[in-house]
């Protein structure tokens, strides 16, 4: 509501005007005395001030000079009689933006202030809107330089601390953490963070479904995390300088496949500040930028690691047989035959030739067995398919016989040894049922 100022000696005058401005919508402050106008002019924002001219101890002169000194966004329309229109036209040199002859129509009063209001409304949408198109052209060029030092990055933490980088410069966005998910122990921990003490960078992290942060994830977009300071849950995790200055933040999900992987927090940005939701849509901008190629550094960083893991194959193997048993609901017996030697001295072809020997004769068996699955170079896992302990316990004592007839005689240097694990009484998964069994291994062994 525009903030107007009425002052006139007369008061029936500053009444009547009054009175048609209010009607009209506009707050109205209506006074007879110009030295107090002066006053209220220094101390409050008017949008416009009419006054009269000629008016004892202050003119209308020395009152416009006082508005147009405050603000020059400030408006003035002058009152006058005809036998002032000389001053009234100087008045005009001060920068007012009308004056009214006396007598006159409030009509006209009205019109006169109208279309000063929407001039000022127009002046001010094209200070948002020059605004708005710096504001957007800064943020093209940010992303711009995002996508092309993004596009060229070759390791992860180099498109961490990038991106940490644009958002404090550009977004100015002053405390705000990279979280990135944990799959071993379930847990979001902060990877990359500005404005927080290194034992919160060190410390911090929550687990999905669990607090105040973890259950809001669920949701999938920005997230207002308030009250953060009660829960316990990660109250605990942050550093005492850091929970003077923390009791709300919010989170921009990072998402591919509609799966959460990651998060940024912005622990300085407000739900109800204009200014602040500009930043938020350009983080969540930057957000849809980065979650792609953090999500593919992170797979590749989980392949290497699976690949340099010696029973992945074998656990991709399992895992598949594993999950047509659930699927049609049978049981599994999975045998680790491992192959030792007595003692050392025996060259590489020799183990090579008896190892290839063993898988020979185990492929033989086929009809008896489900699969074979090489483990290394002196273990093969042997799966049988609905098999009770006993079966497989005579399977696997039977075919150890012959292997050690064929292949393994008394007196050579090498011995033949097993253990199992049954599905799904020992493990649901590969990785349980591979411990199982290289377990029992161990026990026969010993």
């Amino acid at each position: 509501m525009e903030k107007i100022l009425v002052v006139d000696d007369e008061k029936g005058l500053v009444d009547v005007i009054s009175e048609v401005l209010l009607e009209e919508g506009y707050e109205v402050k209506g006074i007879t005395d110009p030295v107090e106008a002066i006053k209220l002019i220094n101390e409050n924002e008017f949008n416009l001030v009419i006054t009269d001219l000629k008016m004892p101890l202050v003119d209308g002169i020395e009152v416009t000079n006082a508005a147009k000194n405050k603000s020059k966004d400030t408006e003035v329309i002058v009152i006058t009689g005809y036998g002032s229109l000389e001053s009234a036209i100087e008045a005009l040199k001060k920068d007012v933006y009308d004056y009214i002859l006396k007598p006159f129509n409030v009509i006209d009063i009205s019109k006169t202030v109208n279309r000063v209001i929407e001039k000022q409304r127009l002046a001010r949408l094209n200070r948002e809107l020059k605004a708005k198109i710096e504001k957007n052209l800064n943020d093209i060029t940010t992303l711009y330089e995002i996508s092309k030092i993004i596009s060229s990055a070759n390791d992860l933490n180099k498109i961490l601390t990038f991106t940490s980088e644009t958002i404090q410069e550009s977004v100015m966005v002053e405390i705000f953490s990279i979280m990135i998910y944990n799959k071993e122990n379930k847990r979001f921990k902060i990877e990359k963070a500005v404005g927080l003490k290194e034992n919160t960078k060190k410390d911090f992290s929550f687990e999905i479904n669990k607090g105040i942060i973890g259950n809001s994830l669920n949701e999938k977009d920005i997230i207002f995390v308030k009250d953060f300071e009660k829960d316990e849950n990660y109250i605990k995790y942050i550093d005492e300088e850091d929970k003077k200055r923390i009791t709300s933040f919010v989170i921009i999900p990072l998402i591919v496949e509609d799966e959460i992987f990651g998060l940024i927090a912005a622990h300085s940005v407000k739900e109800d500040n204009s200014e602040d939701i500009d930043k938020l849509n350009l983080l969540s901008i930057i957000s849809t930028q980065i979650s792609p190629l953090i999500k593919l550094f992170l797979y590749q960083e989980e392949q290497e690691i699976l690949f340099n893991d010696p029973l992945f194959l074998v656990k991709k193997q399992m895992e598949s047989i594993v999950n047509k048993a659930i699927v049609y609901k049978g049981g599994l017996i999975f045998i680790i035959f491992k192959l030792y030697l007595k003692k050392f001295g025996d060259r590489a072809y020799k183990i090579l030739d008896i190892h290839q020997k063993i898988f020979k004769k185990l492929k033989e068996s086929i009809s008896r067995i489900d699969s074979v699955i090489v483990l290394g170079l002196d273990s093969f896992v042997v799966i049988l398919q609905g098999s009770t302990q006993v079966e497989a316990e005579i399977f696997t004592m039977d075919i150890k016989k012959e292997l050690e007839k064929d292949i393994i005689p008394k007196g050579s240097n090498f011995l033949l040894d097993h253990g199992y694990a049954t599905f799904p009484i020992d493990g649901k998964s590969a990785e349980e049922l591979i411990g199982k069994a290289q377990n029992n291994l161990w026990k026969s062994i010993k």
